[in-house]
């Protein structure tokens, strides 16, 4: 009997139709929301809020976190409305639910260890207010990966020019 862990490699990474990336773009041309706006729900300057967010079919995803230093880290949420004809949310309530995945995860981290200290989350690292959430990557057919800015926070952060992040 084939092992289900290849069959499904290939249907979510290498057999996947990713889509383009989603940008939270503000009323005034800037890019990303602070985190702590938009946990609060503080979205009311994002660009085309009211418009379906570009994430494609199915009923959910899975939001994937992947920070420096710390065990993988992943929520799924809900990427259709729950009235009776189950739209699509929209990008507001897209950027929302991304917004409060990430706030968990940082909430979560505060008291785990890290394998690396310039990106410690928490009292004396990294935390909410130093957080943007700049919009979201696909990297399979059944996750998207936040793509964040830390902003305000003074450390020697481990980042090279051939590094990219997404969270």
């Amino acid at each position: 009997m084939e092992s289900a862990e290849p069959v499904r490699l290939a249907r979510y990474v290498e057999q996947a139709h990713l889509r383009m990336p989603v940008f939270f773009v503000q009323s005034d041309g800037m890019v990303g929301l602070p985190l702590s706006r938009a946990v609060i729900g503080d979205t009311a300057s994002l660009r085309h809020a009211d418009k379906a967010a570009p994430l494609g079919g199915g009923h959910s995803t899975q939001i994937r976190i992947a920070w420096p230093g710390y065990d993988s880290w992943e929520r799924q949420i809900q990427i259709r409305d729950q009235t009776r004809s189950r739209n699509e949310i929209t990008l507001e309530r897209f950027a929302k639910l991304v917004a409060g995945v990430v706030d968990r995860f940082l909430s979560h981290s505060t008291t785990a260890i890290t394998r690396n200290p310039s990106w410690r989350v928490g009292p004396g690292g990294i935390m909410r207010n130093n957080v943007v959430v700049v919009g979201t990557v696909q990297v399979s057919a059944g996750g998207w990966m936040p793509i964040l800015q830390i902003t305000g926070f003074n450390s020697n952060l481990n980042v090279t020019p051939t590094h990219f992040y997404a969270a």
